[in-house]
């Protein structure tokens, strides 16, 4: 891990207080939620700003080390991007697809049962194999690329987001 000192201040010693992460998620959502994953660290924020805001936010006004892994800069290139492209999506069209109208996208699984556990990180990557099929077209060279980026450096679930994000 590369340190950027920024700034020489007394770092405090205790630690930001743990959120339910799925409390806190059902609240902002407004509804019910089937099924989330718990993160992997401790939640200690839910707002309706940016998370990498939030986190450098937090962090600058705490006087508190800002960790960012890879997965945090790509998750967050990924979500622009996606915000980007959604926003503009018919005259984005002929440079990804080679449709004129949208497709649907279907995975049926007799096995999920709602209120149950059920695989998410699979229906993902079925999703993902069904866009892999209809052979996208007009990619930039660099999209091709990163789409195929495999660093992640969390858990299962960050996979999943990873894949459904490329």
């Amino acid at each position: 891990m590369r340190t950027i000192p920024i700034s020489d201040v007394e770092v405090p010693g205790d630690l930001l207080p743990a959120l339910s992460y799925p409390a806190e998620v059902g609240k902002r959502l407004g509804r019910p939620i089937e099924q989330l994953s718990e993160p992997p660290e401790r939640f200690v924020a839910c707002t309706d700003v940016h998370p990498l805001a939030q986190a450098a936010h937090d962090a600058f006004f705490g006087h508190r080390p800002l960790v960012l892994s890879p997965d945090a800069v790509w998750f967050t290139l990924c979500q622009g991007l996606s915000l980007h492209v959604a926003e503009h999506a018919e005259a984005l069209r002929e440079r990804f697809v080679r449709h004129a109208d949208r497709v649907v996208l279907q995975v049926e699984r007799p096995d999920f049962a709602l209120g149950q556990a059920n695989p998410w990180p699979e229906v993902f990557g079925a999703f993902s194999a069904q866009i892999a099929r209809a052979k996208p077209m007009g990619l930039p060279r660099f999209l091709l690329r990163l789409r195929g980026c495999s660093y992640v450096t969390r858990n299962r679930e960050a996979i999943s987001a990873r894949t459904r994000s490329s």
